[in-house]
């Protein structure tokens, strides 16, 4: 999905870009007839320009290339798998590929025709490399006079247009990782054949639990998000569990296990459970996944041995 957002006025200011100041000075010079460096480069020949810390790019009225900077020069290759030139003109630069070609008119048309903007896209070669760029585009008007304006309408033929590309690649990828880590998770958790839940170590309230759980305790999903873990406890034990989590309370914000306490389903019956969690901040603020392991028969061997032995 695009995601258009109005551009930062195109003047320069304390927090300008430096690769779109680059490409202003640049594309202005180009633009009076003159050459960013003192030595005019030959015609097609890649322009000497000054080091950037953004790819950055300035086309003429007829879409041909002004100037531009080494970094966007590797990227154009990388993408596109294209060597520029000043005086190349972009359109046929991307011929090979008509939808690139397509999305690059749609985005530069809109540069050249005067308007300001910021949009994320996608571009690249589908057989070479693609990446997540985050796009600013702003006019060249006539005299050097980037979106000057005058009882705000903008004065001045546009004779151009500038862009400056930042690589949000990595960004959508962690993004698109962390996603693909919680819907495992969430598989895991909604298949676990224990009962889990994820509760709130601040309030005590369930904020999930999987259908192990439902069918282990017997309430509704309804009705556990209307209780906390405290309800699920016999009277007499919630005092401790109480002391238990203001005393280990440091320990919620790391994987543990706190032992075998003693849990009570709806119908009253009481079991033995087995208790490891997990801090879950993915999920929510303060929330902690748990897993319970019902070892009641375990806890009653146990208990038979003990009372044998002794």
């Amino acid at each position: 999905m695009d995601h258009a957002f109005p551009a930062t006025p195109p003047n320069h200011s304390p927090g300008a870009s430096p690769g779109r100041d680059h490409a202003q000075q640049r594309a202005r010079s180009a633009a009076r007839g003159g050459s960013p460096e003192p030595d005019p480069p030959a015609p097609r020949a890649t322009p000497p320009v000054q080091p950037a810390r953004a790819p950055d790019a300035a086309l003429d009225a007829s879409w041909r290339f002004t100037t531009f900077n080494t970094l966007y020069a590797d990227e154009f290759l990388l993408l596109f798998g294209r060597t520029i030139a000043v005086g190349d003109d972009l359109r046929q630069a991307l011929a090979h590929l008509p939808e690139e070609r397509r999305r690059a008119e749609e985005v530069w048309g809109r540069a050249l025709a005067g308007e300001a903007f910021v949009v994320r896209r996608e571009f690249g070669d589908p057989g070479r490399a693609r990446k997540l760029f985050e796009l600013e585009f702003f006019p060249l008007r006539e005299g050097g006079r980037e979106g000057a304006s005058e009882g705000g309408r903008e004065q001045g033929r546009v004779t151009g247009a500038v862009h400056v590309l930042r690589d949000r690649s990595a960004e959508a990828a962690a993004r698109a990782d962390l996603a693909l880590r919680e819907a495992q998770l969430a598989k895991v958790f909604t298949a676990n054949p224990h009962p889990m839940w994820v509760y709130d170590t601040r309030t005590l309230r369930f904020l999930d639990v999987n259908d192990a759980a439902i069918g282990a305790y017997g309430y509704s999903r309804d009705e556990f998000l209307a209780m906390t873990i405290a309800d699920i406890r016999p009277p007499e034990d919630v005092p401790r569990l109480r002391a238990y989590i203001e005393t280990h309370r440091p320990a919620l914000d790391a994987p543990s296990r706190s032992g075998v306490w003693r849990h009570r389903r709806k119908d009253g019956t009481l079991v033995d459970a087995e208790i490891s969690g997990h801090p879950a901040p993915y999920i929510a603020p303060h929330a902690r996944l748990v897993t319970a392991v019902d070892v009641t028969d375990r806890a009653r061997a146990e208990h038979a041995l003990s009372e044998t032995l002794d």
